[in-house]
């Protein structure tokens, strides 16, 4: 890993660098209200908890999931992420249908 991986802390009244590796967050949605926030949560608040948002995973909920793929592309162009994956996922439940 390279330096870009890892968060570097001041502390308060002496100067120390402490290294702590982040850890990567994925996250597997349906991208209703409630998950749109969550995710723009953690693409912002990331690096301050020492975790990286690269990748969202789709799958079939409340809505089709090509409408979950939609929402999940389009609250993180208003967070302003390009760099995170978007992965299509089940497009219908894998046991019963709704």
């Amino acid at each position: 890993m390279g330096l870009s991986n890892y968060l570097i802390y001041r502390f308060y009244c002496r100067f120390y660098l402490v290294v702590m590796p982040l850890k990567t967050l994925v996250i597997d949605t349906d991208a209703g209200v409630d998950d749109a926030v969550a995710i723009a949560m953690a693409s912002k608040l990331g690096k301050e908890y020492l975790f990286e948002l690269k990748l969202l995973m789709t799958c079939h909920g409340n809505t089709s999931e090509d409408n979950v793929y939609t929402n999940c592309n389009k609250t993180l162009h208003g967070c302003d992420r390009k760099d995170v994956i978007v992965a299509r996922g089940a497009v219908k439940p894998a046991i019963a249908s709704l």
